[in-house]
């Protein structure tokens, strides 16, 4: 059953309760490390993917190496991918015509709104959709409450704007994670 579905709101491990709405379905290190086929088989239709350090480098329109690739692969699979994202839409829309793939920007995650936008344009149901970001507090939680596919990835760089935010937030999540990790194993392992 999905974590975001769970009858029990919470999981109890070691001193930390996790509220399941932050436990992802899936661990992977990159996007690149994402096998459409793997997708395919999980009965994914559209892949919904952050912008910032899970594709392009925080508040850049930087492609990490290999993004483009390997979004050119996932659309040569059959899928249907769009980038969602709390970038302002300005840069949302840079990133879509580097890419030439739809992008929802100021998405609002943990909202799930982008997803649901995502959902509707695409004539797909949440739960055919995967929703693959760097932050549990953001792109985990709107796709758990979504009803879509979890998956996070480990974030490629440090965050150079609000960078004192980010790294408190950071610090939470990695609380999160050793419990999470305590669970899961990165890959398709359930």
């Amino acid at each position: 059953m999905k974590a975001g579905g769970m009858s029990c709101p919470f999981l109890f491990y070691g001193i930390i309760m996790i509220k399941s709405i932050y436990i992802p379905d899936y661990l992977f290190h990159s996007v690149l490390d994402i096998s459409p086929g793997d997708l395919i088989s999980l009965g994914i239709k559209l892949v919904a993917v952050d912008a910032d350090n899970t594709l392009v480098y925080d508040n850049t329109i930087d492609f990490i190496d290999g993004a483009k690739d390997w979004v050119k692969e996932v659309r040569q699979s059959g899928l249907d991918i769009a980038v969602v994202s709390n970038a302002s839409p300005g840069r949302a829309r840079k990133i879509s015509e580097h890419l030439g793939i739809k992008t929802y920007g100021l998405c609002l995650k943990p909202s799930p709104r982008g997803i649901l936008r995502a959902a509707k344009d695409f004539n797909v149901k949440t739960d055919e959709i995967v929703m693959i970001g760097d932050q549990i507090t953001t792109d985990i939680v709107a796709a758990n409450r979504g009803g879509a596919v979890s998956i996070k990835t480990d974030k490629v760089a440090h965050e150079i704007r609000f960078a004192r935010y980010y790294a408190l937030r950071r610090k939470r999540e990695a609380k999160l994670m050793e419990e999470i990790l305590k669970l899961k194993e990165y890959g398709f392992n359930d």
